[in-house]
Formats: structure tokens, sequence, C-alpha cells
């Protein structure tokens, strides 16, 4: 999803990847790369399991043009 009354590079809001762990805490940001596009964004990513952060940065990161990496916040 967005994030509400904020606004990205692509114009859109800021993306919010949501994920499975009840305290729902921002703990961590994906940084996109698209070559195609020639952009670069940050994306939040709150309460995402281990398993859901490999698998968000294996999604960005199997498009031929994409890249990603994950900054994981300290607690």
């Amino acid at each position: 999803g967005y994030l509400d009354g904020t606004t990205s590079n692509d114009g859109e809001g800021v993306d919010v990847w949501l994920g499975s762990d009840l305290e729902k805490r921002l703990d961590a940001v994906i940084c996109t790369v698209d070559l195609d596009r020639g952009d670069a964004e940050l994306k939040l990513m709150v309460g995402c399991t281990a398993q859901e952060k490999d698998y968000i940065e294996r999604f960005y990161n199997e498009w031929p043009c994409m890249g990603a990496q994950i900054i994981e916040r300290e607690l």
C-alpha cells in the first residue's frame, strides 16, 4: 500500500510493505533502484518477518533492471 499524505519520486505515495508481525513496527526500509525508469525509492517495511523481508528483497532483485537492498533498523 501507500502512506497517505506523502509523495515519492514516482508521484505516488510512499510505498509500505505491511507484514504479518503483530507488533507492526517500522523496523526496516528497502531501497530499490529501477534502471528502466532511472529512479530509486525507499519503501517502508512495517511488521515484516525475516521470511517476508527475504521474499520482498528477492521479488525486486529478480527483475532484470531492478535491484534492492534492505536496511534494517536497530531496535
